[in-house]
């Protein structure tokens, strides 16, 4: 009698196959459920970064392209000081000398100048890598040195490589002081250029409407000597589907 009693307090304090299945599967499935969501977390997580890094691209080409647009100036050896259409830009600009400029006692391996000639470009070309491109150059006169040895071999200049690759739009107009244009090609300078850049190409439906973020900024050049008080940002005109930085 004791000990039957014994055996089924035992069993009641025992637990069967089916509990512990049970109990197992509960479990499993808790782990999925928070892998699940652990998951699109980090999904999340990594889409808010790649965005964050995208826009601080952009923001950081448009501070570069404002900064050089800004110290932009007229330069009497070009007949055509600024040459820009909607996907290229070319003008000289002034910056700082190197140190060796400088120092005395020193000779300088090539001629140095406060004057570069900058151009950005849109390049779609299978041949190279697409994206954004920068090209500087010095602003001096280069003397050809006859070379003792006639055969001599030259390497080929170095392609150069995009700004970002990721940036795949770029689009310029040229205020003139009263109409934005296209393109700009003469003595004077514009009094304004609007920039505008995105990740892909807009696109427009059938009814004309725009499609797609761009990120567009308008800079006043002070090396034009603008005296038109209508040239502001709110009277230079913007679109639906922009962002400007």
């Amino acid at each position: 009698m004791i000990s039957g009693f014994k055996y089924r307090a035992r069993a009641r304090g025992a637990f069967t196959l089916i509990e512990v299945v049970l109990a197992i599967g509960i479990a499993i499935g808790i782990m999925l459920v928070l892998l699940f969501f652990y998951n699109q977390a980090a999904n999340l997580r990594a889409q808010l970064m790649q965005e964050a890094e995208r826009l601080s691209t952009v923001r950081l080409l448009m501070d570069r392209i404002t900064m050089e647009l800004r110290t932009s100036r007229p330069h009497a050896f070009f007949e055509a000081t600024f040459i820009g259409d909607t996907n290229f830009m070319q003008f000289p600009r002034t910056e700082l000398v190197s140190d060796a400029a400088w120092k005395t006692g020193e000779r300088v391996s090539s001629a140095q100048t406060d004057l570069r000639l900058v151009r950005y470009s849109m390049i779609t070309d299978t041949n190279a890598a697409a994206g954004l491109y920068r090209e500087e150059e010095p602003l001096v006169e280069t003397r050809t040195v006859r070379s003792a040895s006639p055969t001599v071999d030259v390497a080929p200049p170095k392609p150069p490589e995009p700004l970002s690759e990721e940036v795949r739009y770029l689009h310029f107009r040229y205020w003139d002081g009263a109409k934005w244009l296209e393109s700009w090609n003469g003595t004077k300078m514009p009094f304004g250029v609007e920039i505008s850049l995105g990740f892909e190409p807009p696109v427009a439906d059938e009814q004309g409407n725009i499609s797609g973020e761009v990120f567009r900024r308008v800079v006043y050049l002070p090396g034009a000597n603008a005296k038109h008080p209508e040239f502001t940002p709110a009277t230079a005109g913007g679109g639906t589907n922009e962002v400007r930085l």
